[in-house]
């Protein structure tokens, strides 16, 4: 016990401790205050209710997200899932600093030195756009850099060999990939070399060898094959240990997914009760299609720089410099940490060059190379004080660091304005606007994630709309699970498409397992079963633009009176002019020019402004003129406010997220 409360209050603990509390409490302050975008409506819908998010399904997630969401009784379920992204994304910060002192000390920097340097290197982390940005979010990237974060302290303080070293290593690298495992591949060469480095320790130190006798020396000396020998047998027998120790963890968390499979649950992505399905959600059979090697040296070096430019300014430039300098010394003094590191930089780059995908969680593929660069970062820091301190003796190591420290401080006010999303509602409006008065018995077709995802969560986990059919247009027509599953809940949409259903699902099945060897059959029955949709009774019909241009691609003839309702434009049915009142709309979020425009957000305005010029060309025909004035002034306070200063190459484009 007096050991422990030892730990906690040594210089190394309590920077740690001090710089989670400071990040707990910004994250808290900036995160987003119910569903954010992309993916966390649909993640955290999977987390609450323990369901099987989309691939690779994210188990270890799953499984903290349900105890946290249960276990903290404050706010609604995004709100307290949101808060576990950020606490997570604090604690990836707070291990960063600590293990950038165990760094420093063993290049033999003094522990209060090294403790100011950490300091540092944790809020350059913390105060980073990246990591900032997923603290406020219900996703998986917190969790998953912060198993990055404990990895890398495990990693560079390794000393002596053990067997317990290897299983520990393998236990902790198989719960990284139990969460996102192609993020956690990247630190793979930095915990091959790490362990190796360790093993080098078998050898005897410094102070053993002065103590040995000059024959004890001479036998050492002379038997150089049999040390290497003992070297490699205790790297093997450790790796050895460490994959068995990956393999279980792997097995036991995707394993869960297999139980975790109902068809009575939304999401049940996958539909993962077998082993074959397993193995095809788990290894993201379905993302192979974005990998892709550039077609011209052009692309290549649009791609790498890409990738580079994302690199270099998180940490503005000068702290990518300080981190270079930070791996030439490693590279001087740990050479198989630099070289762990540049393989993690390596596969980094690879990893954007041949999956390119334009998707807005992009950048957090690189959160692992971030927490190794503001390691690096401390590590450079300590080396350019060192160089000044021994050119002008009277500049002290501890006081620059600690001025230094200072200005790294006021990273966190310059960041905040782009990082704060405490006030960011844009995408629980856009469902609202979208959903609110439609009648009870309503299909809504739809190819916007942005609408489809934070739907689910207020659909499943608030219950608000239960007799409203959101329909995922894309997973409709690719996934054989999405069909088979939407029509197991929705008895009465069965009864009424399971014939063509079935005759499509057959051909699905074959495109799935690569078995389709002609594609003229599926998309003819892809046909029929849109056509019996489009004549479906019993239902109102509701579509969104994207599957309006959907249905009419696949030789569909709509009749639409572009009548919308919400976000939406109604398919089947008259309205009258009487009916035409203002809609109760929540713009407020977009309308408030001082908030960044984000990826997600370019999209939700985009469709805004398309709707209400629709709307105002309809009340046109009615003559109702003040009503298209404000309807047409909307849409120009909108775009204002979100879209003036975006490239029309940029206005349209899908934006989803893809693990």
């Amino acid at each position: 016990m007096q050991n422990l409360r030892a730990a906690i209050r040594s210089p190394r603990s309590l920077i740690a401790i001090a710089v989670f509390i400071l990040f707990s409490i910004i994250y808290s302050l900036t995160m987003y205050p119910e569903v954010g975008p992309g993916d966390s409506g649909e993640v955290m819908t999977a987390a609450h209710t323990l369901s099987v998010p989309h691939a690779p399904g994210f188990p270890l997630y799953v499984l903290l997200g349900w105890l946290w969401s249960h276990l903290v009784p404050i706010g609604m379920v995004a709100w307290r899932l949101n808060l576990f992204s950020a606490f997570l994304a604090a604690g990836s910060a707070a291990i960063t600093a600590w293990a950038c002192v165990g760094v420093l000390e063993t290049l033999g920097l003094s522990r209060r030195d090294a403790v100011v340097a950490a300091l540092i290197a944790g809020v350059a982390l913390g105060a980073g756009h990246t990591l900032w940005h997923w603290s406020g979010i219900g996703e998986v990237y917190s969790l998953n850099t912060l198993l990055v974060a404990i990895l890398a302290a495990f990693i560079f303080p390794l000393r002596p060999p053990r067997t317990s070293h290897f299983i520990l290593g393998g236990l902790l690298f198989g719960l990284g990939l139990s969460v996102h495992y192609a993020n956690t591949l990247f630190v793979a060469p930095l915990l091959l070399m790490g362990l190796w480095t360790s093993s080098a320790s078998a050898e005897p130190t410094v102070a053993e060898t002065a103590r040995q006798s000059k024959g004890q020396k001479r036998r050492r000396q002379a038997r150089p094959a049999a040390n290497r020998a003992r070297r490699w047998r205790i790297m093997l027998r450790g790796a050895l240990m460490g994959l068995s120790a990956t393999l279980l963890v792997v097995i036991i968390m995707f394993g869960t997914l297999i139980v975790l499979a109902d068809r009575d649950k939304e999401p049940n992505w996958g539909h993962t009760d077998s082993i074959e399905r397993l193995w095809l959600h788990m290894s993201g059979k379905q993302y192979s299609v974005n990998l892709n090697m550039p077609d011209s040296s052009e692309e290549f070096r649009q791609r790498v720089g890409s990738a580079f430019g994302l690199w270099f300014f998180e940490f503005t430039p000068l702290g990518w410099l300080l981190a270079v300098l930070g791996w030439i010394v490693l590279l001087r003094r740990r050479r198989a940490w630099a070289l762990g590191i540049a393989g993690t930089v390596f596969l980094t780059f690879l990893y954007h060059t041949i999956y390119f995908i334009d998707v807005q969680d992009r950048e957090s593929y690189n959160l692992p190379l971030y927490v190794l660069t503001a390691l690096l970062i401390g590590v450079g820091l300590w080396q350019a004080v060192s160089f000044i301190a021994r050119r002008q003796p009277k500049l002290k190591i501890g006081r620059q660091l600690t001025a230094i420290a200072v200005v790294t401080l006021l990273l966190i006010p310059w960041q905040w304005s782009d990082a704060d999303h405490s006030r960011h509602t844009f995408h629980r409006d856009y469902v609202f606007n979208s959903l609110e008065g439609l009648p009870q018995r309503s299909i809504v077709f739809t190819e916007e994630f942005e609408l489809y995802s934070p739907a689910m969560y207020y659909q499943v986990v608030e219950g608000r709309w239960p007799n409203v059919i959101l329909l995922d247009m894309l997973l409709w027509k690719d996934r054989p699970w999405y069909v088979e599953n939407l029509l197991h809940r929705h008895p009465e949409l069965e009864k009424r498409l399971r014939a063509q259903a079935d005759r499509f699902l057959v051909e699905l099945y074959k495109f799935e397992r690569d078995e389709l060897k002609d594609s003229r059959d599926i998309a003819q029955h892809y046909k029929d079963l849109l056509q019996r949709m489009r004549n479906i009774d019993g239902f109102d019909l509701f579509l969104d633009t994207r599957a309006m241009r959907h249905f009419v691609s696949y030789g569909g003839e709509m009749r639409t009176a572009d009548v919308p309702e919400g976000m939406l434009f109604r398919q089947y049915g008259e309205i009258a002019p009487g009916d035409l009142d203002e809609l109760d709309w929540q713009l407020d979020a977009l309308l408030d020019g001082d908030l960044r425009a984000e990826p997600t957000e370019i999209i939700i305005a985009q469709n805004h402004v398309a709707m209400l010029r629709n709307r105002a060309q309809f009340l046109r025909n009615y003559q109702r003129t003040e009503k298209v004035e404000a309807a047409l002034d909307l849409a120009r306070r909108i775009e204002e406010a979100h879209l003036r200063d975006i490239p029309d190459a940029a206005r349209g484009s899908r934006s989803g997220s893809q693990h």
